[in-house]
Formats: C-alpha cells, structure tokens, sequence
C-alpha cells in the first residue's frame, strides 16, 4: 500500500477486510456476536472481554483526504459494522468507547453530553465543560499538557455522535494532566504513592514490563521517537551555564546529563500515560461482563497503539492482575451506565492478546515507523 493512497478510497478491502479479521479472532463470521460467545483457538470457552482499538491521529494529512474529520467518520463506519451483532442481541450495556484524549476526571462532563439532548448545542456544551475543567488547545512549543488537546477533541465529534446515538458509554480514560506534569518535572519517583497505586494497580508487571527485551526495542524505535529536547535557563546547550566562564567540558557533561533527565521523565511520563489508559480500559470490560463478554474499544494516537508496546499491549496483562486479585476496584468512571466495582463474573479465565485488535485508520508511511514510501502493514510484532 503506497502512502499516496487514501485509505478511505478501498474501505471495503482494508477497513470491512479488518472487521472480518476482528469477527474470525471472535469465533467465526457467518453469526458472531463481536465479543461473545465462542470459543477461542478452538480449545478455550471461557468468556473474555474483547478489546478493540483505534488508532488515529485526527488531523487533515494527505491519507485524510485534508478532512479532520475523515479519522472519525471512518471510526464511526467501521463500528457500525462491529456493533451490530451486540446491537442485535440487545447487549448495548456490554459496549463501551474509552477516549484517550479525556482524562478521567472529565468524566462527569462525558455523562452529561450523552444524557443531553439531540439538539446542536449538545456538542457546543461538550466543550465548554471540558475547556471549563482545564483542557485548551495546545500550544505547538508547550508540550506541558500534550495529552489532551481541545481542537482534537472537537475533531472527534463524528464518534461522540456515534456514541450518543447508539447510546454507549463514552469513558475518559487518561491520568490528570497535572500528575502527568509532575512526571515530567520530577520523574514518577516525584508522583505520590496513592497516585501511583490509582494508576499502576500491577507494580509488578509495570516494572517488570520495561525490562523486556522487546520493549527495550519498542522504546527506541516507537516510544522516543517524538521526544524533543527543551533548552532550560539553567542549562542552554551552547556549552555556557548560568554566568559563563565555567569549564566547557564541565559545562558539556552538564548538558548531557540534564538532557537524559528530561529524556527519561519523559520516558516516564509517556509509559504512565498508557499504563494509566490501560488500566481504565481493562477496569470497565472486566466489570461489564454481565452475562456474556463485554466489547471494550479505546481510541488513541496513533503512537501510543502502534507495536503494542502502548496502551493496547498492557490491557491482558493488566486483565490477569485484576482477576486474579478479586476484583477491578473503584476507578471513577462510566457512573452513568452503572458500572459495578467488582470483576464480573462473565469473565473468567485470562485475558491474552488474543483478545485485543489493534486498526490504525488513515496512516501514513512515517506514522507507521516505515522508513519508505510504504505503509509498514505489520503492526503488532517488533518494529
């Protein structure tokens, strides 16, 4: 596939050809109820939540055909293929969409969109409650809060519709900017530990995780890709600190290890973030299980789905810890659809990558990593 082409020009055979894909994993084709029912790989029969995300960055780029709505139009058609068969079964309960660009404390602004009515104020409303609880358009220099933009929000619009119309939960699903922030500045040491328990609920699998030999690989080839360096007062990267006169090899060593501070707050801030994401995710599909398997699906950035290195890689494991400690805890989110704060007992056994579908929408060669004019097609390995 060349970067040239517009990804929405053959939708049958890449967005209908990935619902197939999605609809196999689950069992088969003909009568599969997405997320339900049958068995895996043909020997396990347990009930699993299923997790699918999108990737999209929202922007007008060539492969959007220069609409910013183009990535969630075409999140919208593709789920309304995925639905139809929880539609159909009257499961709307077991299907939820995460947004990785709201935080999770935004989510009271979330419940009130989808209880509003149908009118064209609804979406106006969306975003003055979200500009009221802090979140703005970015600044291009000021990468403080880049988690959360405003103007990308609104380019979500097309999908918030979706969801109000087909009555799904709409969940925020990230940590609080100004946790993020403090990461940045201070590394997660600098985080409080109640906030580190509200984020990593598995410690563990979160240390253990960077460790890993192809994580290590993910980190240099995916994750710090869109790290940029930022000349402080303190130190300004032109050999000279504070006053001058200093010693200029002192003064260079100085600038080294001020930079691997910041590339490694930053490392930290990034990995929080779709630890965080994560979490949230697997929380709300373990707890909506009821009596058959719940359709959790999350939309992100492109880069923080890309290799399953980001938020999508984390969910099984994250899933496991979960059940097999008893339970999902209380996570804040979802309280317009009810959501219970105990694993439901539809969800049994474990949760493995089997479970989880990863489809970028409208890519471009350089967003999937490739070094060419062509799209790299194989996401979900190794870079």
């Amino acid at each position: 596939i060349e970067d040239s082409i517009n990804l929405n020009n053959f939708m049958n055979k890449a967005v209908f050809g990935s619902v197939d894909a999605v609809r196999g994993a689950l069992g088969g084709v003909s009568d599969v109820v997405v997320g339900g029912g049958g068995k895996r790989g043909g020997s396990d029969d347990a009930r699993h939540p299923t997790f699918l995300f999108l990737g999209a960055d929202f922007d007008d780029s060539y492969t959007a055909d220069g609409n910013v709505y183009a990535d969630a139009e075409l999140a919208a058609s593709l789920l309304s293929d995925v639905c139809k068969p929880k539609i159909r079964e009257g499961k709307r309960g077991n299907t939820a969409i995460g947004l990785a660009c709201v935080p999770k404390y935004c989510q009271d602004i979330l419940d009130e969109y989808l209880r509003s009515g149908d009118d064209g104020d609804a979406e106006r409303e969306l975003l003055k409650g979200l500009r009221a609880k802090g979140i703005s358009k970015n600044n291009d220099n000021d990468d403080s809060n880049s988690e959360y933009d405003l103007e990308i929000i609104r380019r979500h619009i097309p999908l918030l519709r979706f969801a109000k119309y087909k009555r799904y939960p709409l969940l925020g699903l990230g940590p609080d900017p100004a946790d993020l922030a403090t990461v940045s500045e201070g590394g997660l040491q600098s985080l409080s530990p109640e906030k580190r328990e509200e984020y990593v609920v598995d410690a563990r699998g979160f240390i253990e995780l960077t460790q890993d030999p192809a994580f290590k690989l993910y980190t240099e080839k995916s994750l710090l890709k869109d790290f940029k360096i930022h000349r402080g007062n303190s130190v300004d990267g032109s050999g000279g600190k504070g006053g001058g006169g200093g010693n200029s090899k002192n003064d260079d060593e100085d600038v080294v290890v001020a930079e691997k501070q910041q590339q490694g707050n930053y490392f930290a801030r990034r990995i929080l973030y779709h630890e965080a994401c994560a979490t949230t995710t697997a929380r709300w599909a373990l707890s909506h299980g009821g009596d058959s398997e719940s359709l959790m699906i999350a939309v992100a950035p492109i880069k923080d789905v890309r290799f399953l290195g980001g938020i999508n890689g984390r969910v099984p494991r994250i899933c496991n810890y979960l059940l097999a400690n008893g339970g999902v805890g209380s996570d804040g989110v979802g309280n317009a659809s009810g959501e219970s704060n105990t694993a439901s007992a539809g969800a049994s056994g474990t949760v493995n990558m089997d479970d989880v579908t990863t489809i970028l929408l409208n890519p471009s060669a350089k967003e999937t990593l490739s070094e060419s004019k062509f799209l790299r097609l194989e996401i979900g390995t190794s870079p």
